[in-house]
């Protein structure tokens, strides 16, 4: 992977809410805020600390950028297992129309933290996990 001058190496681990424009404002403000704790429960079930890792939040979505270390194996098979295990203990005890459906994609490119956010295409082509 070739460097360019402010952009680094970094797996970037993509999540967002499937629906969530449908839902109405209440389950919105829940998907807001259990999003972030599932996230962080899945990461630290994997050996993880999510506080270590750059995050960009948006709503019902979250882009987290981390340098590459060698343990993206790990995290591909751990998190993303953890992450499903988090999801299934949440919906399970909630009516159909609320749970919880979640899209996450793991990638690895050339990303540098911009003034707004993160810069770089290392999430495309988008693949779902």
């Amino acid at each position: 992977m070739v460097e360019w001058p402010g952009f680094y190496p970094c797996t970037c681990i993509a999540v967002d809410a499937q629906a969530y424009g449908e839902r109405n404002d209440r389950r919105q403000s829940e998907t807001q805020h259990d999003l972030p704790r599932l996230l962080d429960r899945a990461a630290r079930g994997a050996g993880y600390d999510r506080a270590q890792w750059q995050i960009q939040r948006k709503g019902d979505e979250q882009l987290a950028v981390r340098p590459v270390d060698g343990t993206e194996p790990r995290l591909v098979d751990d998190y993303v297992r953890h992450l499903a295990a988090e999801l299934r203990e949440y919906n399970s005890e909630r009516v159909p129309r609320a749970r919880l459906r979640l899209r996450t994609v793991v990638h690895q490119g050339l990303v540098e933290l911009a003034d707004n956010g993160f810069a770089g295409r290392p999430w495309w082509p988008r693949r779902v996990c």
